[in-house]
């Protein structure tokens, strides 16, 4: 007994080649997620800010009086590489390299988001 038909097969194939097609145009031709600026948040309020065209590889070290963070920036991302918190999830979150990802460490109350100039007129699109 036969599950899928070569009609089946065939239109499945279809269906999935479309799909891959779809999210390769989506994702590659329509979305330009490089970040231009990282931006660095302390109690809810701008901390500092960076350009990442013109960064270099350094490590800023993020002071709050709840505890200190080290974050290194890069021209393509940044990453916790230390944190005065006991569960250190933000530095296990590793690398950030795209537009509106976040490293976040609540008991310090550190925000880093990377952001881009660039306004799409659609904001995501989700599959």
């Amino acid at each position: 007994m036969k599950i899928f038909s070569n009609g089946d097969k065939v239109i499945i194939f279809f269906v999935m080649f479309i799909a891959v097609i779809s999210y390769v145009l989506f994702s590659v031709f329509l979305f330009d997620d490089r970040a231009d600026t990282i931006e660095i948040f302390t109690d809810g309020k701008l901390y500092a800010s960076y350009n990442l065209a013109s960064a270099k590889d350094e490590v800023v070290e993020i002071k709050t009086k709840y505890g200190t963070n080290q974050l290194k920036i890069s021209q393509n991302g940044a990453e916790m590489i230390k944190a005065s918190c006991p569960d250190k999830r933000d530095v296990k979150m590793g690398k950030i390299t795209k537009a509106g990802q976040v490293l976040i460490c609540v008991p310090n109350r550190v925000v880093v988001k990377l952001t881009s100039q660039k306004k799409a007129e659609v904001d995501r699109v989700t599959y």
